[in-house]
C-alpha cells in the first residue's frame, strides 16, 4: 500500500495535464479494491463464535498507509514538477547548444529560455486576467480606437483594430463588416469606459 499510494501520489503531483485524471482514477478503483481485501484478511485478530467458525476483525492500517502515501506522494511529486528536478539546467541547455556551434554567449541563451518560459509582461498595465471582458484591450489600444469613433471614421477604425497587435481585435476586425457592429463592440466588449476608472 504505501509503494502504490506513493507512485500514485507522485503521479498526481507531477501532472498538470487533464488527462491523467481518467488513468488515476481507474488505477486508484484498482488499489481500492486491493485496499478492501487487505483490510479483512486475519491479521492475528481472531474472534470466534459458538458454530460459526472464524471472523476476522477489520483493520483500517492498509486504507491508512494508502492516503498518509498518497498524501505524501503528491507533495513530493508536485514539488518536483514545480522546482523542475527532472527538467535540464538552462546552462547545461546554453553548453550543449554553444558545442553544436551556436554563436550566442550563454547568457543570451539562458535569456531566451528564461523568456520562453517566464511571458513577458508590460510594467505600466493591467493583466487581462484582472479584467472581466469579453476582448479586454490594452489602455493605448483602447485610446487610439476611441480617437476614431466620434466621429464615426469606419475605414480608419477597421484599419486600427488590424494594427492593433492583439489577434483577437484584430481577427474582429476582419469578419465584422458593419461599422456600427464594430463602434458598438469597442464600446460595450473590447474598451468599455468602466476600463478606464
Amino acid at each position: 500500500m504505501c509503494v502504490i499510494g506513493g507512485c500514485l501520489g507522485w503521479l498526481m503531483g507531477m501532472s498538470a495535464s487533464p488527462v491523467l485524471g481518467i488513468v488515476l482514477t481507474a488505477i486508484l478503483g484498482v488499489a481500492a479494491g486491493l485496499v478492501s481485501v487487505l483490510s479483512g484478511l486475519p491479521g492475528g485478530s481472531e474472534v470466534s463464535e459458538a458454530g460459526k467458525g472464524k471472523l476476522y476483525r477489520p483493520t483500517a492500517l492498509p486504507l491508512t498507509l494508502l492516503v498518509l502515501f498518497l498524501v505524501g506522494g503528491s507533495i513530493l511529486g508536485l514539488w518536483t514538477r514545480v522546482n523542475e528536478w527532472l527538467g535540464p539546467e538552462p546552462k547545461t541547455v546554453a553548453r550543449r547548444w554553444i558545442s553544436q556551434g551556436l554563436p550566442l554567449s550563454e547568457p543570451v541563451i539562458v535569456g531566451r529560455l528564461f523568456d520562453r518560459d517566464v511571458p513577458k509582461i508590460a510594467e505600466n498595465s493591467t493583466s487581462r486576467a484582472d479584467k472581466p471582458w469579453l476582448f479586454a484591450a490594452e489602455p493605448k489600444v483602447c485610446e487610439t480606437l476611441r480617437r476614431y469613433m466620434k466621429p464615426l471614421d469606419a475605414q480608419q477604425l477597421r484599419l486600427e483594430m488590424q494594427q492593433s497587435g492583439e489577434q483577437r481585435i484584430q481577427d474582429f476586425a476582419s469578419n465584422v463588416q458593419d461599422p456600427q457592429a464594430l463602434k458598438t463592440a469597442i464600446e460595450v466588449f473590447i474598451c468599455p469606459e468602466s476600463a478606464s476608472h
